[in-house]
C-alpha cells in the first residue's frame, strides 16, 4: 500500500452479484467504472451496500449494509468475468472482513443524516446508485461501526 487508504461503498443491485463476490473474494465492476477505479488500491476499505431491490422485492426489503472488505491489489482488466449473464471488465482481489447474513444488516436510511457525502437526505438513495462510490473516512467509520455493532448483537 502506498499512502493513506481510500474508502468506498460498493453497491449491489442484485443478490447474485453479492453472493459471487463473497464466494470468490473478488469484486467486479463494469467497464464504465474504470475512471473511478484509478483511485482504488491495496489497503483500501469498502462497505458492501445491498440495495432494496437486490432480492427482487423492494416493497418488503430495505437498503442494508452487508459487510466490510479490504482491497488486496489494484483493479485490473486482465480477468473479466460474467456474473448472471452480465459482463464485468474490472476485477479486484479482496478480503471480506465481515459479511452479515442476507437481509439482516443494519438499514441504511437511519444512518444517512450522519453521512457527509449525502448532501440531500430527501433523495439519499441517489448517492448509492453508482459503484464504486468513494467516501470520506469519517463516513466509512459511521457505516463500518453500524456493521460491527450489528454483527456483535446477541
Amino acid at each position: 500500500m502506498t499512502g493513506e487508504p481510500s474508502y468506498w461503498v460498493w453497491v449491489f443491485g442484485d443478490v447474485t452479484g453479492l453472493r459471487w463476490v463473497l464466494a470468490e473474494q473478488t469484486m467486479a465492476f463494469r467497464r464504465a467504472a474504470g475512471p473511478r477505479l484509478r483511485a482504488m488500491g491495496e489497503g483500501d476499505r469498502a462497505i458492501l451496500y445491498v440495495g432494496r431491490s437486490a432480492f427482487h422485492n423492494p416493497g418488503r426489503d430495505m437498503a442494508r449494509l452487508g459487510g466490510i472488505a479490504t482491497v488486496l491489489a489494484s483493479p485490473t482488466e486482465e480477468m473479466p468475468v460474467t456474473i448472471d449473464s452480465e459482463e464485468f471488465a474490472w476485477t479486484v482481489p479482496i478480503r471480506v472482513d465481515r459479511a452479515l447474513p442476507e437481509r439482516t444488516g443494519p438499514e441504511v436510511h437511519p444512518l444517512v443524516s450522519s453521512l457527509s457525502f449525502v448532501r440531500r437526505q430527501d433523495v439519499w438513495g441517489m448517492y448509492f446508485r453508482s459503484s464504486p462510490q468513494q467516501i470520506p473516512e469519517a463516513d466509512f467509520r459511521v457505516l463500518a461501526d453500524a456493521i460491527q455493532q450489528w454483527g456483535s448483537r446477541g
